[in-house]
């Protein structure tokens, strides 16, 4: 199965170990496909791709599906016991295929969003230690505290 760019890319990223082990998969594709072959190559591909990311494999997962068969919804764990959430779209009204593909790992973060003008990854938390000593601005101490309160929070009042 030959995977499109984005998924080599993200594979590479993960395999490098560029944000350290994987812990968390989160992929997303919205695209118009009817027929139940392509559909099930569509999911081929995503399968491939987990396979490929310094895991092992899928170990479990759940799945729930539309009426219609065209939704997915599959949350499932990998073999190094990394989580994956994966959505897929089949509906004929998605004429502009959007993927987003999401790793997180034990020292950042890589994603890709088709509706965005570029993907990134940031490898922040292998910073050096000195990084622990900045001083956070008044804001940067709101938006903690906000955080903490756990309620919903207006961020109107930042504009």
């Amino acid at each position: 199965m030959i995977l499109e760019n984005e998924e080599r890319i993200a594979q590479e990223i993960a395999n490098t170990n560029q944000i350290g082990r994987i812990t968390f998969i989160r992929y997303f594709l919205a695209k118009g496909v009817s027929n139940e072959s392509a559909r099930i190559a569509e999911i081929e591909k995503v399968y491939t791709f987990l396979a490929g990311i310094q895991a092992g494999g899928v170990s479990g997962l759940f799945s729930t599906v539309s009426e219609d068969q065209a939704v997915f919804l599959v949350t499932g764990r990998l073999a190094n016991k990394a989580h994956f959430n994966l959505m897929f779209d089949f509906h004929d009204h998605n004429q502009t295929p959007i993927k987003k593909i999401e790793l997180a790992g034990l020292d950042g973060l890589a994603q890709f969003d088709s509706t965005a003008e570029t993907a990134f990854y940031s490898n922040f938390l292998k910073l050096k230690q000195e990084q622990e000593n900045l001083t956070p601005s008044v804001q940067g101490k709101q938006f903690f505290e906000m955080i903490l309160s756990e309620e919903v929070v207006d961020f109107g009042r930042f504009s």
